[in-house]
């Protein structure tokens, strides 16, 4: 073997190597769909239109949860899906989840995509959102139907500790945002 075709074996092992070595907790599965990137603005554009849609403490309570299952906006999952964690349940439209079928009538409201990461151990599907706005107003739809304790779980024990988590966090953008 010449000495540049040793060192290109060396250094794709390194990379190799490297990858497994130092995995992010969220691993990604590549050919993830172009989203918008959820900026302060976009996203504090996206609680107002679940303001207009659903008033003061629905809105709210979408901030938390987002805070709660996103880092506070930073995970991977999040930069990568516009979402507070949806996953995908179903391989059919709407995927598992049939209280958002009216409002992923609007195209600009429906999931655009999956993307797949490591939930509690297993590759899982979550649904990718092209806008902050689609994913904030899928959360504020499901929230409205049934209560924001839900989306952590069904039984009522889960539903509670939920709750009392969000009531921890302030909705910072909220605050600057909407009126008293």
């Amino acid at each position: 073997m010449n000495r540049t075709l040793l060192v290109a074996v060396a250094i794709v092992v390194l990379v190799l190597i490297s990858k497994k070595s130092f995995g992010a907790k969220e691993t990604l599965v590549p050919n993830k769909p172009v989203i918008v990137p959820a900026t302060e603005d976009e996203i504090k554009k996206g609680l107002m239109a679940v303001y207009a849609k659903y008033g003061k403490n629905i809105t709210m309570t979408v901030e938390k949860i987002f805070r709660l299952e996103s880092s506070h906006f930073s995970s991977m999952q999040f930069k990568t899906c516009n979402s507070a964690g949806m996953k995908k349940m179903n391989e059919d439209f709407p995927y598992g989840w049939t209280s958002m079928s009216s409002l992923w009538q609007e195209e600009t409201l429906k999931p655009i995509g999956e993307a797949s990461f490591i939930d509690d151990g297993a590759n899982t599907p979550f649904l990718v959102f092209r806008t902050f706005t689609a994913g904030a107003l899928a959360l504020a739809e499901y929230i409205a139907k049934y209560s924001a304790g839900r989306w952590n779980g069904t039984t009522p024990e889960r539903q509670q500790a939920y709750e009392a988590k969000l009531a921890t966090i302030t909705p910072k953008y909220c605050n600057q945002i909407l009126p008293i």
